[in-house]
């Protein structure tokens, strides 16, 4: 095989658009389209949903352009991260329909995870706060982050609605549970699981307040098996039960 194999434009976003789709993990997908290299698929991935355009490239530096930022008001923004939440954190669908970039998009809906839509303001004047919608973590206790810290999080930011485990995460990353047990424990008071209910919470909150739906359809809509395990986990993240967050605060 040679070593620096060429992949045209279309078999690159065929591979990324199957991976996003979920039809199979990074080294399925790499099997399925005869890609050498799992980074290359993650690098056509992080293109993709950065919208930039994958060009044939026959050097390392490559006709690669990117949509730039632009400015938005914080009604705006809060707009855009509700509609990202809502088709499943789909970030290149999100660019391309709003035609911000996808930094841009990351930033806001990471702000908005830590203090709700108080947080998208560009620190001029003053909303309601949100102190009880989400929780916070103190700013002398946010963990150095690592490129292995940040890989472990998209993944389970793309995958908190399965049935995941902390052996799933390591053999589709290429670590070892316990390397990424050692790498969570940078963030304190944290673990794997705890990670994870975090963030089926989070899209939790989101349809309570923005749906009709049931508790059981949004536990189920949030990777829970069972309405109960659901609740027990709501209320150790939040302190109140999901029916008494919806009341309080839809």
């Amino acid at each position: 095989m040679r070593k620096n194999k060429k992949y045209s434009p279309e078999l690159k976003i065929a591979a990324v658009k199957s991976y996003l789709a979920g039809e199979g993990s990074l080294i399925q997908t790499c099997k399925k389209f005869g890609i050498l290299r799992h980074k290359q698929l993650h690098d056509w991935i992080m293109w993709y949903n950065g919208h930039k355009d994958i060009k044939w490239c026959n050097s390392a530096k490559g006709e690669i352009y990117m949509t730039k930022g632009r400015k938005t008001t914080q009604e705006e923004r809060a707009k855009i991260v509700a509609f990202c939440i809502e088709h499943n954190y789909d970030y290149g669908l999100t660019v391309e329909t709003y035609g911000v970039s996808y930094n841009q998009i990351y930033a806001w809906v990471r702000k908005y995870e830590e203090g709700g839509v108080d947080k998208l303001k560009d620190n001029r004047g003053r909303t309601k706060p949100m102190e009880e919608y989400t929780r916070k973590v103190p700013a002398s206790t946010k963990p150095n982050y690592t490129p292995a810290l940040g890989r472990i999080y998209e993944y389970v930011e793309k995958h908190f609605k399965e049935d995941i485990t902390i052996n799933d995460v390591a053999q589709e990353l290429g670590y070892s549970p316990k390397y990424i047990s050692h790498t969570l424990a940078l963030i304190p008071d944290s673990n794997f699981r705890k990670i994870l209910n975090s963030r089926r919470i989070f899209n939790a909150k989101w349809w309570l307040l923005n749906s009709e739906k049931t508790v059981l359809e949004i536990a189920l809509q949030a990777g829970y098996a069972q309405e109960r395990t659901f609740y027990r986990a709501f209320k150790q993240e939040m302190g109140i039960t999901p029916c008494e967050f919806r009341k309080k605060y839809k």
